[in-house]
């Protein structure tokens, strides 16, 4: 998955594009059913900028934890928790709650 998160206000902006890839865990256990948890890597470059302070870019990298559940036959809904570290100090551990919809085609 190709993962772009965007911020910006008069104060400060934050860009980050990351490659994600999840590995479905127990995927025969839960198979037949519409409840699928994964486990994940994910890197890429981030760059934080703040007004008058603050100019910072680097490499970024971590995992998530996360389930998808199936709504109907092309619409997963996902749920997921990602933890990533940055090689800049001021971008370091940044955490995000993670609601997506996936479309299966």
């Amino acid at each position: 998955m190709i993962v772009v998160d965007y911020f910006d206000n008069d104060v400060q902006n934050y860009e980050r594009a990351m490659i994600q890839v999840d590995y479905y865990v127990m995927s025969n256990r839960f198979n037949s059913t519409t409840f699928r948890p994964y486990i994940g890597l994910n890197g890429g470059y981030a760059n934080y900028e703040a007004t008058g302070v603050l100019d910072d870019s680097g490499f970024v990298y971590g995992g998530q934890i996360g389930f998808t559940a199936s709504v109907s036959e092309n619409i997963d809904l996902d749920v997921a928790y990602r933890h990533s570290i940055a090689s800049p100090d001021d971008l370091d551990h940044i955490g995000n709650v993670v609601f997506g919809v996936n479309y299966l085609y």
